[in-house]
């Protein structure tokens, strides 16, 4: 029955409805009631027979209870009664039942009649509906529709149509008649093309389905023996939908209505085609040139009844007696060999044994009914029959047989587009229209449709239906076609970031106070044994309220203790608060005593050890967490935590539950946030939430390729500094970061600027801008001012500084310029707010962004799933029997916290610039696009095009120049004996260390790995440290594939410790053992001697192994393997995986023949070298010949000899032209070839000097495990102990699941 509640909105007023004869008759039926299965009343009525009157009545809207007042004429007493809502007749009715016992006409089962009333739709409605509704041009809906109507005299049309039998005309039931003329209203308004035929219809009177108690709003034909009952609609077209398709797809000939399914079905690659349910849609996207075929339902896109029977299925069922096995004859054997392409004889006698035994070559069915199995079977598709029970016990476990036009539609990689509803993504309806969407797109996509098919995604906003959400474009007049193309293109980026907004928001929950303004007011109370959440856009105030709550504290003897997720935000917070920051003395007795003198300490959560020294037995504290969210990120994180993981979590999470209070602030809080501050404490949350109204920004984002936006944004960082225009530059790459200031000082060495990140942290002035950003800003009037993710958060740079003195200091920055290229939407967003004034921005962000391992997984369950198994197996690997069934409720609370936030973060990552663009849409920027292709430009502006190429060109120089001053400056530190590891690992801990300070650390690190290698040779330093250092870590990788044994024995002792912890980070395990397997399952060391074309089988094998393996090469090796991919790439990324490269040549020099690759050596790239000389010097004598015999016809001085140099062309003559082909072979040989060979020589040459060194190291620690004598040190940087001497043999335990 339908929910009494809802509301409802007659067509028109009852008095004006005037319902058909039969209608008429019914209603002025006698009513008796019965008694319903659930103990309420039954009405016994043709119309309302299946509703039932609840036993308690709940309570009714307003709305609801005016339908039924101006049913009786009562609608003035109604609305004069007390209470009665003047802009909220949504709001419920608590009195509506007493009501009405003061009108006895009424009765309850009346009321439920008339809520419960179908709606009657009369022809024209229909029509109206389509066009307006619809959104479908009134000439398709002409081609597409028919009106179906009963012609008496025993003709029964609307029946006959829908295949349902018509019973005696006087054959009735108390007042139930049969009257078939009367079933469905007498009119049918159906959806029927020439191609598809009749379709499906909407009733004029719908019935009433009692399973989905709804009215059902369609009907379709009953299904009738022999027949599939589901149905595929080709909507008929008109000329103008022709000429859309040709605009929109580009067709280079004329097309007809007559030929267009033809033509679309014919041109696979070219037409992309868009599945629907329902006729309307399909007609609707087809009128404007997106062709669309149509379903009847979501879940309609299979063969019914029938499903492919699954082999194991079948080995479990064989032996039953319930299967049965259809008598074939010899035409069925001989089109079951035509069908399925078999060379065997197959006979009545062997049919089954062949077709069961054979499932790699043949699909057999299986169905319910035995008459199908034998009409498949005899047409040469081998199908089995299953009894009842077998059948709904077990068909769940076979795989749906999509329906042959649709697999048509699919085949030869055409993309398809599945425009189902945008329904609540809360509801039943999204669930199922998710899943069943999903599992048709699988369907197709095995069929042979383009992988990259999928399911459409618009804002739900603007129409459930795509039809709805045509018609509202169309009213708001804009454009559809470029709406729908925009959809097409962004649908997945739309579905994902449906789901990072779901990640931000909170569940409904009690909000404390909910403002809106310039600045969070004040009122804000702490209470005791509560968490009082500040959330707050950026700028809105909440440093100023937590420092006021912090200072409130103070007067009443409470200890604060702040965290903050990076140190650079706690110094500035520390400065803020009037407290003292952990770095603020070296010692940290200083660091204490300071802290209680001055009422609390500013750190993050790595230095929470010194915090139970500060707490007194006793001593009251609360706990302050600035941007919260980034804070217990970090802790779930545990990136520099390492060994510290478990300690630190459980020091925290102590910490929390014993505080009187706790204040956590930032800009946006999910509710997984607030929910995990929740169970860390154990208390509840008043949430204070503000949105700043603010002036919104002029945002402008260059779009294209990575390294053409970024250059077109250092364009124009270079011309507003030339304009005299001060700029904050924005980046979250710190090396991206140094080019720049490398790049503006080369540039404007005049210009004031600063660069603040982490490695320019240990100066002054920069320790100044961290902590007093604004007064120092006043004090230099920089021109330019670069940042990094060291400053995303909680910086703050309000244009002004207040000063001592009282007196304004003002300072300005005229744009913001943000480069983007590595983290998260959550993080850029913050990194732009941080300059607060109202100035232009221009962003250049990636379409995506590359993210980890775990990140690239973009689903919860599967990252869940990944991490207990990588539990599971190394507890196997070192032998531990622990019972993890029950893990604690921490480490529950930091697994879900973890997941949560990385997959969100993939997310963002996977749509970078869309994600950025949406969220700062949805904060009111008005956001803009600058497309940038080089392609285009060079055509359309070439002077902008080469200014984009010098910028590249520039940047890449200076990145090289980057590489050759780490590594000089690496190559110049002097090692001394005593400097070690630990020597490192304490540099590597201290908050700000010097430029030489890391180089040291580096040194140690990298003289540790590979201890035969001069890293005082600047030279060597330079190739080994490039490249974020990938030739050193693939010589390490090779080497450890000869060294097995040892690598194992390592992680078996990191993985122990790790495993061993109460709370564990599964993201934290070792995993060399993982990708030294991964590389000996697919061979690669067999393959570095030979020498492969891209069809040679061995290349071919090795595709097919990395595909299988696809999943653990992409969590453990980040490599991303796909079945698309040339043979040629999977061996290239493998072989670059170990530090090699490859190189390539053409047999005999013949362009026709294939080329053929094998791994690069120092002496075949030496070769290369000659070899490239030598051509060089050919082709420049040949360049002189032509050009002595243009000299020649030109009458000009003709050498007698070529090989002397005074007889070549006069110095004044003209140079060749640098359009001879010639000319520019010999450049592009000067200039790129050459140094590039060179390059890799040298590359080359380190890299046999890294692998040796490995080698070395390797060969000790294995010597070292078989004596039984230290900890096996794999990758030379810990410090050497006594073993436990616990194997004499290594064994394999550790099995990954790598199938």
């Amino acid at each position: 029955m339908k929910d009494i509640n809802q509301p409802i909105v007659p067509s028109s007023p009852a008095s004006e409805i005037s319902a058909p004869k039969s209608l008429r008759f019914w209603q002025s039926s006698p009513k008796s009631t019965a008694t319903a299965p659930d103990g309420g009343t039954r009405i016994s009525h043709p119309l309302y027979s299946n509703i039932s009157l609840p036993q308690q009545l709940n309570y009714v809207k307003w709305a609801d209870g005016l339908v039924i007042a101006e049913r009786y004429g009562l609608s003035y007493e109604y609305q004069s009664r007390a209470g009665y809502p003047t802009n909220n007749e949504r709001a419920e009715d608590t009195g509506f039942w007493t009501w009405i016992k003061h009108h006895p006409q009424i009765a309850p089962v009346d009321c439920y009649k008339i809520w419960n009333e179908p709606p009657v739709t009369e022809w024209a409605d229909f029509i109206r509906d389509c066009i307006e509704g619809s959104d479908i041009r009134a000439s398709m809906l002409e081609l597409n529709t028919q009106q179906i109507v009963n012609s008496g005299y025993g003709r029964f049309e609307v029946l006959e149509t829908l295949n349902i039998p018509v019973s005696r005309f006087f054959e009735g039931n108390g007042d139930s008649w049969n009257r078939p003329g009367d079933k469905f209203g007498g009119e049918l308004f159906a959806f029927s093309s020439n191609r598809a035929g009749f379709f499906n219809a909407k009733p004029r009177i719908p019935r009433w389905d009692e399973v989905k108690q709804k009215y059902q709003k369609y009907e379709s034909a009953r299904k009738l023996a022999g027949e599939e009952g589901n149905k595929i609609f080709y909507p008929a077209v008109d000329e103008l939908a022709c000429e859309r398709l040709i605009e929109n797809f580009g067709l280079p000939f004329a097309l007809t209505p007559a030929d267009y399914w033809d033509v679309v079905l014919s041109m696979p690659k070219w037409i992309r085609v868009g599945i629907t349910e329902g006729a309307k849609k399909a007609i609707s996207l087809t009128s404007d040139g997106f062709p669309c075929v149509a379903i009847l339902g979501i879940g309609n896109w299979s063969v019914s009844g029938v499903r492919l029977l699954a082999p194991k299925l079948y080995q479990t069922l064989k032996e039953r007696r319930e299967i049965f096995y259809p008598v074939v004859d010899p035409i069925a054997c001989a089109r079951l060999c035509a069908n399925f392409g078999l060379a065997l004889v197959v006979t009545c006698e062997n049919y089954w044994e062949i077709a069961l035994n054979l499932p790699d070559r043949i699909q057999v069915k299986c169905t319910a009914s035995q008459e199908q199995a034998a009409n498949l079977t005899n047409d040469g598709f081998p199908c089995i029959a299953l009894s009842a029970n077998l059948w709904s016990t077990y068909s769940g476990e076979c795989e749906r047989i999509l329906l042959p036009k649709l697999a048509e539609l699919a085949a030869t990689c055409r993309s398809i587009d599945l425009w189902y509803d945008m329904d609540d993504p809360e509801s039943n309806a999204f669930i199922n229209g998710k899943c069943q969407g999903h599992k048709l797109l699988a369907g197709l996509i095995t069929a042979g449709a383009n992988p990259k098919s999928r399911m459409m995604f618009w804002d739900r906003a603007i129409g459930k239906g795509i039809d709805d959400a045509k018609a509202t474009i169309r009213a708001r007049g804009e454009e559809i076609q470029a709406w729908m193309l925009e959809t097409i293109k962004f649908s997945r980026h739309r579905e994902i970031y449906a789901q990072i907004d779901k990640a931000y928001q909170l569940s409904p929950r009690t909000i404390e106070r909910d403002t809106t303004g310039d600045y969070l007011p004040d009122g804000v109370n702490v209470r005791s044994g509560y968490i009082t959440a500040l959330i707050a856009d950026t700028g809105a105030g909440k440093t100023y309220q937590i420092n006021r709550l912090i200072q409130a504290g103070k007067e009443l003897d409470t200890l604060t203790i702040v965290f903050t997720p990076t140190n650079k935000l706690g110094e500035q917070s520390a400065y803020n608060f009037n407290l003292p920051h952990r770095n603020s003395f070296d010692d940290p007795g200083e660091v204490l005593a300071e802290a209680r003198q001055r009422g609390g300490l500013v750190l993050c959560p790595d230095s929470i050890g010194l915090v139970k020294h500060l707490i007194r037995k006793g001593l009251p504290y609360i706990i302050v967490c600035d941007e919260a969210a980034k804070v217990i990120e970090h802790l779930s994180t545990g990136a520099t935590l390492k060994q510290n993981y478990a300690s630190v979590n459980e020091a925290f999470a102590e910490l929390l539950a014993g505080a009187k209070s706790v204040i956590i602030a930032e800009a946006k809080l999910s509710e997984r946030d607030l929910c995990s501050f929740e169970a860390l404490c154990g208390k509840p949350t008043l949430v204070y939430r503000h949105r700043k109204q603010t002036a919104k920004r002029d945002i402008n984002f260059y779009t294209g390729a990575p390294s053409a936006i970024s250059a077109a944004l250092a364009v124009e960082l270079f011309e507003r500094l030339d304009r005299g225009e001060n700029v904050v530059i924005a980046t979250d790459s710190q090396r991206l970061g140094d080019k720049l200031e490398r790049m503006i000082r080369a540039r404007f060495p005049d210009l004031n600027g600063l660069r603040n990140d982490a490695t320019t942290s240990y100066r002054k002035e920069i320790k100044a801008l961290t902590t007093t950003p604004n007064q120092l800003l006043a004090q230099r009037q920089l021109n330019w001012l670069i940042y990094s993710p060291a400053c995303k958060a909680g910086w703050d740079l309000t244009g002004f500084d207040p000063g001592v003195d009282g007196v304004r200091h003002e300072y300005h920055f005229d744009a913001i310029l943000a480069f983007f290229a590595v983290l998260p939407t959550s993080d850029h967003v913050q990194m732009i707010a941080r300059y607060r004034p109202n100035v232009p921005v221009s962003i250049a962000c990636p379409e995506m962004i590359q993210g980890t391992s775990d990140e690239k997984m973009l689903s919860k369950p599967a990252l869940q799933q990944w991490r207990e198994e990588q539990i599971e197996g190394n507890d196997r690997f070192c032998r531990l029997s622990i019972n993890r069934s029950h893990p604690s409720p921490l480490q529950t609370i930091l697994d879900e916290l973890y997941i949560h936030n990385t997959i969100r973060n993939g997310w963002e990552k996977s749509i970078a610039c869309f994600s950025l663009m949406e969220r700062l849409k949805a904060d009111g920027h008005t956001v803009t696009t600058t497309p940038i292709s080089l392609t285009q430009l060079c055509q359309t502006d070439p002077e902008y095009h080469a200014l984009l190429v010098a910028m590249a060109k520039l940047s890449s120089e200076t990145g090289k120049q980057i590489d050759f001053d780490w590594a000089a400056l690496m190559s110049s530190i002097v090692l001394h004996p005593e400097d070690d590891a630990k020597v490192a690992a304490n540099i590597e801990r201290m908050d700000a260390p010097t430029p030489e300070q890391r180089a040291k650390a580096a040194k140690i690190r990298l003289s540790g790995r590979f201890p035969t290698v001069d890293f005082d040779n600047a030279n060597t330093t330079y190739y080994t440290t490039r490249k974020y250092g990938k030739l050193a870590s693939g010589a390490n990788l090779n080497a450890k594939l000869l060294f097995k044994a040892v690598v194992e024995q390592s992680q078996r002792e990191q993985n122990t410790k790790v495993l061993q912890e109460n709370i564990i980070a599964a993201h934290h395990l070792d995993t060399q053992v993982q990708q030294v397997t991964l590389m000996e399952r697919v061979g690669i060391l067999a393959l570095l001697d030979g020498e492969y074309s891209k069809d040679s089988p061995e290349l071919l094998q090795l595709r097919d192994k990395c595909v299988g393996l696809a999943k653990p090469f992409r969590s453990y090796l980040g490599l991303d393997f796909k079945v698309t991919q040339e043979p040629v790439t999977f061996f290239r990324r493998l072989v670059n995986k170990l530090g090699l490269t490859l190189s390539d040549r053409r047999p005999g020099g013949d362009a026709t023949r294939p080329r053929l690759y094998r791994v690069a050596s120092v002496k075949s790239v030496l070769a290369e070298i000659d070899n490239t000389h030598n051509l060089i010097e050919d082709l420049k004598e040949r360049l002189a010949i032509r050009q002595s015999r243009r000299y020649a016809n030109e009458g000009q001085f003709v050498p007698l000899s070529l090989k002397c140099p005074s007889q070549l062309p006069p110095p004044n003559s003209p140079l060749p032209t640098p359009t001879s082909p010639l000319a520019r072979q010999i450049a592009y040989l000067e200039d790129v070839r050459l140094p590039q060979l060179q390059d890799t020589f040298e590359e080359l040459g380190v890299r046999v000097l890294l692998y040796e060194a490995a080698l070395k190291r390797l060969g000790a620690a294995s010597t070292a495990l078989i004596n039984e004598e230290v900890i096996v040190d794999v990758d030379g940087d810990k410090d050497a102990c006594l073993a436990k001497p616990e194997i004499r043999q290594i064994e394999i335990d550790f099995r990954l699941d790598l199938s």
